[in-house]
C-alpha cells in the first residue's frame, strides 16, 4: 500500500488573526485538547505524522510539543508568529523569534502561514538547515529542488491540461484556477469522500497524497467574537463540523507517514 502524507499545522485557532495586537495570548488549552486527541487517535493505528508547528505554540505550551516529539512524530517550522510573510526580513525575523524552538528541534521542514509562499524565501530556509518546503498546491511528480530545499507540494488534482511548473505565491484561491486542492484542511472536512476519492485515484499512479489538517478542525473550537478582526460566521460556514471521525475514516483505509519518511 502506498503510504501518504496527513501533516498537521499545529497552530491555535487564535493565529486566524493576522494582526498580533488583536489576539488573545491564550486559547485556553483549546489547543492541546484538540493535539492530545489527534495523539490518541494517531496512537490506535501507530501513525507517526508531521507536525508543523508555530513558535508561539511551543512558548505557550512546550510540554505538548515535547509530548508530540517523545511519541515520534516529526517536528516543522509553521513561523513563529503565523503572521504573512511578505519580504525576507518577515521571514528572518520569524526564525529569530523561534531561536530556542529551532536550537531544541532543529527542524528540516517549513510550511509558510496561509501557504503563502516566495521563491526568495529558499536560500534562507537552506542557509538555516532546512531540506524541505510544503507551502504550495501541486502533485507529487511536481516535488522540485531551489538552492537544495526539496518543495513538496500540497495535494492538488489537475482540472487536465497540463501543469508545467509550480507558482510562487499560491494560495487556495489560486490554487482552484489549476486543480482540486482535495490536501488542504477546507476540503477535507467539505468533501471527506471526495478526499478519499482523490487519494485512491492518487495512489492507483503509485504517487502518495500530501494533506494537511488542523487543530481547531478536530473539536468545535471556542466562540471568538472578542477578536474584532476574526469573523466567526464564515469558519463556522465552511468548517461544517469537526473533522474527527473523517480523520478516523481516512486513518483507517490509509497508511501515513511523516514527509521527511516519504521523500527519504
Amino acid at each position: 500500500m502506498i503510504k501518504n502524507s496527513l501533516s498537521i499545522d499545529l497552530e491555535s485557532h487564535l493565529h486566524r488573526e493576522f494582526n498580533p495586537k488583536k489576539r488573545l495570548y491564550s486559547d485556553n488549552l483549546h489547543t492541546v485538547q484538540a493535539t492530545n486527541l489527534l495523539l490518541n487517535l494517531l496512537n490506535q493505528y501507530k501513525t507517526k505524522l508531521t507536525f508543523f508547528v508555530t513558535g508561539e505554540i511551543y512558548e505557550w505550551y512546550p510540554d505538548l510539543i515535547e509530548t508530540i516529539h517523545s511519541k515520534g512524530h516529526e517536528i516543522a517550522y509553521h513561523s513563529h508568529r503565523h503572521l504573512l510573510l511578505k519580504t525576507t526580513n518577515d521571514l528572518l525575523t520569524e526564525l529569530k523569534l523561534s531561536k530556542k524552538f529551532l536550537a531544541r528541534y532543529k527542524p528540516i521542514g517549513f510550511r509558510a502561514p496561509k501557504m503563502i509562499f516566495k521563491k526568495k524565501f529558499y536560500k534562507i530556509l537552506a542557509d538555516f538547515g532546512f531540506k524541505y518546503d510544503s507551502s504550495l498546491y501541486g502533485s507529487y511528480k511536481q516535488i522540485k529542488t531551489y538552492s537544495g530545499v526539496k518543495e513538496i507540494p500540497v495535494s492538488l488534482f489537475s482540472y487536465g491540461f497540463s501543469q508545467q511548473s509550480l507558482s510562487f505565491p499560491q494560495s487556495f484561491k489560486q490554487a482552484v484556477f489549476q486543480g482540486i486542492p482535495f490536501g488542504s484542511g477546507l476540503f477535507i472536512s467539505l468533501f471527506p469522500k471526495l478526499t478519499q476519492y482523490f487519494i485512491s485515484k492518487i495512489n492507483s499512479q503509485n504517487q502518495p497524497a500530501v494533506l494537511v489538517i488542523h487543530p481547531w478542525q478536530v473539536i468545535n473550537f471556542p466562540d471568538t467574537k472578542n477578536l474584532q478582526g476574526l469573523s466567526n460566521f464564515p469558519r463556522r460556514i465552511l468548517y461544517k463540523k469537526p473533522i474527527y471521525d473523517i480523520l478516523n475514516a481516512l486513518l483507517k483505509r490509509n497508511e501515513f507517514t511523516t514527509l521527511k519518511s516519504l521523500i527519504k
